[in-house]
């Protein structure tokens, strides 16, 4: 593992991180600011393009996908 770059969590208090089950979206809880933002990974080199959009709900701290193997 190496590090690629620096991305903003584009929220306030930025609580977890957690790639989707086929590790092509990482998904930012944002504490704070009621938000859950996502950035697409590729998968290639490993940079995060963030998508533009912010999913509102109530202080989010955690991320469980169920149901994926």
């Amino acid at each position: 593992m190496r590090w690629v770059a620096l991305s903003m969590a584009s929220g306030r208090s930025p609580a977890t991180f957690t790639l989707g089950p086929f590790g092509t979206w990482l998904f930012v809880t944002n504490e704070d600011s009621d938000s859950i933002v996502t950035f697409r990974a590729d998968p290639q080199t490993g940079t995060l393009s963030y998508h533009g959009e912010a999913t509102r709900t109530g202080s989010p701290v955690c991320i469980i996908f169920a149901g994926t193997t």
